[in-house]
This record gives C-alpha cells, sequence and structure tokens, in this order.
C-alpha cells in the first residue's frame, strides 16, 4: 500500500471508530448508475477520492476530473462508507480493479456491503419492480480471484454469497413501508452491449431474473474478503427492449429512488 493510500485508510478507520452507534463495524454502500442521488442520506465527515485508493486504475477512456469521491459518515447514526459510482469491465478495468472499492471498503473495516444498482427484467414479471438478489451467474468469463495471491484457500465457497440475514432484514423493511420487492438470480453481463433476443430466452433457461453489467465480480471478491453481501437492484426495463438508454435507465431508476432510500435506511439502521 501506498503512503498516501495509507494515510487514507487510516483517517477513515479513525472517523468511522470515533462516531455512530455501529462504529467498530461500517457498512459500505455501493452504488451504480442513477442511485447516487443516495449519497444525500450521509451525514458527511469526509470525502475519500477514488484516486487514492490503492490499486486504482485510470481507464484510458475515463477522464480524472469525472472521477467520484467515496463519502465517510453515518446514515441515521450507522457508520458507513458511500461510493457513488461502481467500475466496470466495460470501462476498461480489469476484474481485479472493478473490485477496487470493495477491498477499500475492507481496509476501511467494513464487514458488511450493500450493492445497489440498475438492470434489465429477464422475467418479465419482474419488469418496473425492486429486485432482491438472492444469488448470481456470472458470465462474464472473468474472475477478480484469478491470479490473486492470498493467505488462504483460493476456493471461495459461493453457496451463502448473498447473506440470508440481511435479505431477510431487506424483505421485512420492504413489508412494513408497503414497497414490493422481488426476489430472484442476477445474471451479469461483461456488457457495454444490451442483451439479444436469443442471449434472454438463453437467461430464462439459465434461471435469471435479473441481467446487469457488474455485482458478481464485486460479491465474489467481497466473500473472499469474510463480507457479507446485501444486493438490491430496480429492473428498469425488459431485458433485450429496444429503445433502452443510459438517459431512460436513469430516469426510470429517479422515480423509484424514494422506495429504494427506504428499504436501504431500514437495513443499515437493524445491522
Amino acid at each position: 500500500m501506498n503512503a498516501q493510500s495509507n494515510v487514507t485508510v487510516s483517517k477513515a478507520r479513525f472517523v468511522l471508530g470515533s462516531r455512530g452507534s455501529t462504529a467498530g463495524r461500517p457498512i459500505a454502500l455501493v452504488l451504480g448508475s442513477g442511485f447516487t442521488g443516495l449519497s444525500g442520506m450521509v451525514k458527511t465527515v469526509q470525502r475519500v477520492p477514488y484516486t487514492s485508493m490503492e490499486g486504482f486504475a485510470l481507464p484510458p477512456n475515463i477522464s480524472l476530473q469525472k472521477m467520484p469521491e467515496a463519502t465517510i459518515g453515518t446514515i441515521d447514526g450507522a457508520s458507513v462508507i458511500v461510493y457513488p459510482r461502481r467500475l466496470h469491465l466495460y470501462h476498461g478495468y480489469t476484474a481485479f480493479e472493478v473490485t477496487t472499492l470493495v477491498r477499500h471498503a475492507r481496509s476501511c473495516g467494513c464487514h458488511t456491503v450493500v450493492f445497489v444498482g440498475a438492470s434489465g427484467a429477464v422475467d418479465p414479471s419482474a419488469e418496473a419492480r425492486l429486485g432482491l438478489v438472492s444469488d448470481h451467474l456470472n458470465l462474464t468469463g472473468e474472475n477478480p480471484l484469478a491470479g490473486w495471491r492470498r493467505s488462504t484457500d483460493s476456493f471461495v465457497p459461493m453457496e451463502h454469497a448473498y447473506d440470508a440475514e440481511l435479505r431477510d432484514m431487506a424483505k421485512k423493511v420492504a413489508s412494513e413501508r408497503g414497497i414490493d420487492l422481488l426476489e430472484g438470480v442476477y445474471a451479469e453481463m461483461r456488457g457495454p452491449s444490451l442483451e439479444t433476443p436469443a442471449e434472454v430466452r438463453a437467461l430464462r433457461v439459465l434461471g435469471a431474473t435479473f441481467v446487469g453489467m457488474s455485482l458478481s465480480l464485486e460479491t465474489i471478491m467481497a466473500r473472499a474478503l469474510g463480507m457479507r453481501v446485501l444486493a438490491l437492484t430496480l429492473a428498469t426495463n425488459p431485458a433485450g427492449a429496444s429503445g433502452v438508454s443510459h438517459r431512460s435507465v436513469r430516469a426510470e431508476v429517479t422515480s423509484s429512488a424514494r422506495d429504494l432510500e427506504a428499504i436501504v435506511r431500514g437495513v443499515v439502521s437493524r445491522i
């Protein structure tokens, strides 16, 4: 770890260890496209540039000026680190680099990570609904643990990748607030092209409920680091549908942000 990263992590640990009712077990929130407004829930104490994180790489198609900052602070008294933009394979990152935010969170003492993002509805009943991920299909052809030297066994168990207790907590919060929450399997594709009709049919056969371009690689790393994982997704459109764009996805996200915020807040306050 370089000196700058070391100082950043030390400061983060100090802040998280000295504030909030859950000091000593901060929660990481990693947000996908359109969900950066959830950062507004945080009572900010400190900001950490992505560029100061150990192992961070800047792909050639990403401007340094567009790089976001993680927010350290509290939500309703709970210590959190919020990462407002995820890293993707289609940006030009390697599978290991995609997991930079997860590794940074763990180095700051986070033992629980909540992923929030958008997806396409493979199951027609999932369209325009909030989803709770119970399992995933990693269809990227990549694995962030490949070639990574670990002190423990590289064969990381994944049968309970998405924590059952956290899922039950999310379902209870949703029920209490009258929010419709669909549980299902998330398939990750490499992107950035969207799915073909044939791919959508294949995904249905494989048992996928949602499809997107993130999550599985980050979850694999989180589990390798001993972290508990909760993943929430908003199925903004039918998978493989025509007319889907980044703008249309963000518009759908905006309309459902309040319900998602309520679930995240409710879960964070109970962990």
